[in-house]
């Protein structure tokens, strides 16, 4: 049977071992470019023993050989022609075997870089050096171009398995034939191959961790020892697969395995050999260290490996992979329990310890060094799948500083010889506001009892009130409460006491803000307000400009947080930057603007701690459900049919925006950064330029060009790309107001386009979240048995209930999709009811959508 591999097989075993003649053209020791090729083809018996020719009669005998001329890319088998047919004997022709579809296996004649033979080249090159003669290619009809075909073993397999994903991850053939060559001498090229003689090594390099390992523990088992490597690689998949130990061989070379001993002392160096030998001594000595060395074995192997498959062509949608050299984020630089925090991922791919500083901000010294322990970050893997090892990036630090001190940080990535230094583009400064503990007696209580505190002293208790007690909670919003007491609890109350109020695991802890005497029927109204309010009772310092700094940097400060809180920062909210200066605002004003001016961030109380504040994107997924079925540990029973509200009156989704401010115009409310800078606008609400205005007839009409003036004369538009399609493509236009947004600078130099930008883009978050709680309001309204004291307003929920139910036929297209979709709900707002037996029940409100419905400031 004709094989294209014994064709080549043939070439190969005379590569670099033979002469050019054309006088002694019939072997065995020299050969010229036709005869090489004759010989060839009649070892893969394309030609029959007795067939011999010049190349000028190869055309003829491939024709009648049933091979044709193509036009196709070449590909491993096919046999190029130089010269004209009829013409071409002599020195007046050439010819020679494709091995893949750039190099070429010919016998070549005496050239000025070297004497002639038989060697592997590039075909664009030696065709170029000659001239660019005529050429014709020749294929094999019955050959399918299969590279798979030639790889009729395991150990072939594996081995392409690991050539090509060495090559996708920038190594030279020759290098992978090194590596290739030691793998045959260490285990066969078999992944699941123990040490011969029952050592302690395994794998495709047998690797070892029973001396030295480059995860711990030390273990005598090799397999658990790859399978501890592989989890400290965040490397998924099956341990004996081939795929998987390149992989892991491919993290290996950049996390300590290799020691340059020898040329070349770097991996970067290994990858770019273009010497087989030198590549597999320097694998040999770098990486396997292998006791007894058997190198020729090891050369022998890699000769034989890059003959068979440096010629294969390796698919363009091959797994790939990538280096990556200093990059990081700073996602958190706070204040907590008297110390500075720093956590964040900084990664070089071969560069595997990390070192972070903490660097005064005002005299560039370095106040501490430390040796940060390596954190697994699944989340940095997922972005750059591509980049082996990247899992390994994450680092958690603190430190202590003096009170008053300034500080950013630097991250450094060593290797213990070179270093990557990268610093992180946050300051903090050291004024710390404490969090108070939490007492945690009330998650553990059912019962119902009251306190009564004056100055955060005790002064009564009871367990006794004449009325059920209610409450209503929302993001963004102070609960109030009344509670009815007999008349002789009066003379605890002259107003602003507080009042803790104990049942059913929760606790609502409030503010006396009036009370009515009913001395008929001898009773006192208590009016509260939740202990949230007293934030309004302190100003935020006039004209206090926050620039550029994070949510938690604020509320580590006693400028912007009430004293005597515990503060809790929930998903990316510790890390969201402020650029606004607060103007003529109570705390709790300063609170809530905070999070209006960032895209999805709220605020929220609780009721297991009175002074506990939440500050997030929140959206956790409870793991509880409401259905008709009886409740249980996760089912919570809907006692009323639901109620649909669906509102639809104040939708706006294309806005512009101004200030209202008599020096703050259009020019400083301009959204013209924004709109240049595409990197900064969520892909769902575009900034646009408006051209012949908006209607709801014509739908858009955009105009897009560069920096213009004066703005004023310009209209940019944010479109809310979601509530479009809420609203089946009718665009509702309206216009935002904001105060104090015009950009500023803290340090009496002139303002940059820098905070330009910045000044602009809050802007445009801040318009992006009125968007948002512009949209039109699908609410579901249901009454349920007692909620678990864990589920919170932001929270999401599942609802099990026929959707069909649910659908209003008022809703558009888009909104029915978005109903059907999946059963997860945000709980935007929960009515807490208690009977005077104390049993609860609840009304919830769902939505698709994370939003409040109401002014800031308005309760």
């Amino acid at each position: 049977m004709a094989s294209i591999q014994t064709m080549i097989d043939w070439m190969n075993q005379r590569q670099g071992k033979v002469t050019y003649s054309m006088g002694a053209r019939m072997g065995p020791s020299s050969y010229d470019c036709s005869s090489a090729v004759y010989f060839a083809l009649r070892a893969g018996k394309f030609l029959s023993n007795d067939k011999m020719g010049t190349t000028d009669t190869l055309f003829s005998d491939l024709e009648a050989a049933g091979w044709q001329q193509t036009t196709e890319a070449p590909r491993r088998g096919d046999i190029f022609i130089w010269g004209v047919r009829g013409a071409s004997g002599g020195s007046a022709g050439h010819t020679g075997i494709f091995v893949g579809g750039v190099m070429v296996i010919h016998c070549r004649a005496d050239r000025n870089d070297g004497p002639g033979g038989i060697f592997r080249e590039k075909y664009e090159t030696t065709w170029n050096a000659s001239g660019n003669p005529p050429a014709v290619i020749y294929r094999n009809p019955e050959d399918d171009g299969n590279p798979e075909a030639v790889l009729d073993t395991p150990e072939k397999q594996n081995a392409w398995t690991v050539w090509k994903l060495l090559t996708a991850a920038g190594y030279s053939p020759q290098a992978i034939a090194g590596v290739l060559g030691n793998m045959q001498v260490e285990s066969g090229v078999i992944p699941d191959k123990d040490q011969t003689g029952g050592g302690p090594a395994y794998g495709l390099v047998q690797w070892d961790g029973s001396q030295t390992a480059l995860v711990p523990p030390l273990t005598s088992n090799g397999r658990q020892y790859v399978q501890n490597l592989l989890k400290a690689a965040g490397i998924n998949g099956d341990y004996t697969d081939a795929t998987v130990q390149t992989k892991l061989l491919l993290w290996t070379m950049t996390n300590g395995q290799w020691i340059g001993a020898v040329e070349p002392l770097t991996v970067e160096g290994f990858k770019s050999c273009t010497d087989v030998r030198q590549a597999t001594l320097a694998f040999v000595r770098n990486y396997e260290r292998a006791g007894t060395e058997h190198l020729q074995q090891r050369y022998d192997g890699a000769d034989y490996w890059y003959n068979l498959l440096s010629g294969l062509s390796v698919d363009s949608d091959a797994e790939s992979f990538e280096s990556m050299t200093n990059v990081g984020h700073l996602d958190f630089l706070g204040i907590k329990e008297g110390k500075i925090y720093a956590s964040g991922w900084h990664f070089s791919s071969d560069k595997n310890v990390e070192f972070i500083e903490f660097i005064n901000a005002e005299t560039d010294a370095v106040l501490a060094r430390i040796e940060a322990p390596i954190l697994q970050r699944p989340d940095v893997q997922e972005v750059y799948p591509n980049v082996l090892g990247a899992i390994n990036s994450g680092f958690n630090v603190s430190v202590e500083v003096p009170n008053g001190t300034a500080v950013y940080v630097k991250g450094i990535r060593s290797n213990g010889s070179t270093a990557d230094e990268l610093i992180f583009d946050k300051i903090i400064i050291f004024e710390q506001a404490f969090d108070v503990a939490i007492d945690h007696y009330a998650e553990t209580n059912t019962k119902f009892y009251f306190e009564i505190l004056d100055k955060g002293k005790i002064v009564k208790r009871g367990n006794k009130i004449l009325n059920a007690l209610t409450w209503s909670n929302e993001l963004m919003y102070v609960p109030s409460t009344q509670i009815l007491l007999p008349i002789d609890y009066a003379e605890y109350f002259k107003g602003r006491e507080e009042v803790k109020l104990y049942i059913n695991k929760k606790v609502f802890h409030g503010l006396v803000t009036g009370y009515e005497l009913d001395k008929v029927n001898e009773t006192i109204a208590v009016d509260l307000l939740h202990v949230i309010s007293e934030w309004e009772y302190r100003q935020v310092s006039t004209n206090l400009a926050a620039k550029n700094r994070t949510v938690n940097d604020l509320y580590s400060t006693l400028d912007f947080r009430y004293p005597g809180w515990n503060m809790n920062f929930f998903q990316d909210s510790a890390t969201r930057v402020i650029d606004y200066v607060y103007s003529r605002q109570d705390k709790l004003e300063g609170l809530t603007k905070t999070c209006e001016l960032t895209d999805d961030l709220f605020w929220r109380v609780g009721f297991h701690f009175g002074r506990s504040l939440e500050i997030g994107t929140f959206g956790d997924k409870k793991p509880y459900y409401l259905s008709t079925k009886p409740t249980s540990a996760q089912n919570i029973r809907i006692i009323t049919e639901p109620k649909i509200i669906h509102n639809f009156e104040n939708v706006v989704n294309v806005a512009t925006i101004y200030g209202e401010k008599s020096d703050s115009g259009m020019s400083s409310m301009s959204l013209r950064e924004v709109y240049e800078e595409k990197g900064a606008q969520d892909p769902a609400f575009p900034v646009y330029i408006l051209r012949n205005g908006i209607n709801n007839e014509r739908g858009y009409d955009y105009i897009e060009f560069t920096k213009l003036a004066p703005n004023n004369e310009i209209e940019y538009s944010i479109i809310d790309t979601e509530s479009v399609a809420l609203e089946s493509a009718t665009v509702l236009e309206g216009s935002f107001s904001f105060n104090d947004l015009a950009p500023f600078n803290t340090d009496g130099k002139t303002i940059t386009d820098e905070d330009r930008a910045k000044a602009a883009k809050t802007a445009y978050d801040a318009a992006v979240k009125r968007l948002k709680e512009s949209r039109r309001s699908y609410q579901i309204e249901l009454e349920i048995e007692e909620l678990p004291h864990d589920v919170l307003v932001g929270d999401k929920i599942r609802l099990l209930y026929d959707n069909n139910l649910l659908i209003l036929e008022e809703c558009s297209n888009y909104m029915k999709k978005i109903l059907k979709m999946d059963d997860w709900y945000f709980i935007t707002k929960i009515d807490y009811v208690i009977d005077l037996s104390g049993i609860e029940h609840n009304i919830i409100t769902l939505e698709k959508f994370l939003k409040i419905d109401r002014e800031s400031g308005t309760q």
